[in-house]
C-alpha cells in the first residue's frame, strides 16, 4: 500500500492546525479531508471512506473523547490518532485505552504525523496480505 493511497480526516476546531495538515498531506500525496468540529466530523465520516482520523482532544462542541467512542463503535477498526496539548500519562493512557492507536501531543513533529500514517500503511498491508492468503486457500470440495 502506497501512502498515497491513503485518505485521512482530520478534525479540528483550530484553522491553523487544519492547514498546517492539509499543507503536509498534499506535499506528501496523501488525501485529506478536514473538518472544524466533531459533528462536521461525523457528519463526513458518514459520507466518505477514510483509513486515519487524526481527532483533537479539545473542541468545544463535542470532545475528542467522547468522539473517538462514537467513532470506535461506529467505524470499528478505523485507525484514530488523537492529538491535544494535554502531556499527561493519566489522560494518555484513558485515550489510549478508549481505543486510539496512537496520542500525539501538540505541536507535533511531521515526522511523528507521518510515522501514524505509516502505521496505517504497514497494517493495510497486513490485512492484505492477510486476505490474498485467505483467498488463495484450496476450496474443499462439499462431499468431504
Amino acid at each position: 500500500m502506497d501512502m498515497k493511497k491513503i485518505s485521512a480526516l482530520v478534525i479540528d476546531d483550530n484553522s491553523e492546525v487544519l492547514t498546517l495538515f492539509k499543507t503536509l498531506f498534499f506535499s506528501e500525496g496523501i488525501a485529506c479531508d478536514t473538518a472544524h468540529n466533531g459533528h462536521e466530523g461525523l457528519e463526513k465520516l458518514g459520507q466518505n471512506r477514510y483509513d486515519i482520523v487524526f481527532l483533537d482532544l479539545i473542541m468545544p462542541d463535542v470532545d475528542g473523547e467522547t468522539l473517538l467512542g462514537i467513532i470506535h463503535r461506529k467505524f470499528p477498526g478505523l485507525h484514530v490518532v488523537v492529538m491535544s496539548v494535554q502531556d499527561d500519562d493519566g489522560v494518555i493512557n484513558e485515550i489510549m485505552a478508549l481505543g486510539a492507536k496512537a496520542y500525539l501531543v501538540k505541536p507535533s513533529s511531521t515526522a511523528a504525523i507521518l510515522d501514524c500514517v505509516r502505521n496505517v500503511e504497514r497494517h493495510k498491508t497486513a490485512d492484505e496480505v492477510r486476505a490474498d492468503l485467505l483467498n488463495a486457500r484450496p476450496q474443499e470440495s462439499a462431499g468431504k
